[in-house]
Order: C-alpha cells, then structure tokens, then sequence
C-alpha cells in the first residue's frame, strides 16, 4: 500500500500510480487498480497505463469504454476471468 504523501502526488495525478508502479516492480498492463470514482479512480489510472474496474454500487450510466463491477466480489470474478483464473 502506498499512500499519496510517500508519492508526493495525489489522485488524480498519474505520478501516483507510476510511482507505485516503480515501488512494486511491475509493469501498467499487470496491474487492475479498482476504486468508486470514475475520474480519479479509472481515468486517472488509465492516463498511467493501468486498466481499472469501477465500482459503480448506485447502478449509474456507464460511460463508454469503463469497465464496471456493482461490488467487489463481482470485481474479483472479472479479474480472474481476465487472468484466467
């Protein structure tokens, strides 16, 4: 976990995940970053490279090209279909 004051950055600034990125040692494309809002939490990833999963719990409209969970456990079911687990 890494928190906004070690990154010098805070969402929505791409640096943060970059910076993440550069902690953990991997790479854009094998990171899925999940969160509840759809600009700091999916475009904001998204500007890094990072594919995200929006947890949209109120069933709002869904932008074109989001990919979307109603909770977790439907987040955790789509990214292991998308890693074939």
């Amino acid at each position: 976990m890494f928190t906004s004051e070690q990154a010098k950055y805070s969402k929505p600034r791409k640096e943060i995940f970059q910076y993440a990125l550069d902690k953990i040692g991997l790479k854009p494309e094998e990171v899925i970053h999940i969160g509840d809002s759809l600009e700091s939490d999916v475009k904001c990833p998204g500007q890094a490279g990072i594919k995200s999963i929006w947890l949209n719990r109120e069933g709002k409209a869904v932008p074109d090209g989001v990919e979307e969970a109603e909770n977790l456990m439907e987040a955790l079911r789509k990214i292991r279909e998308t890693v074939n687990i």
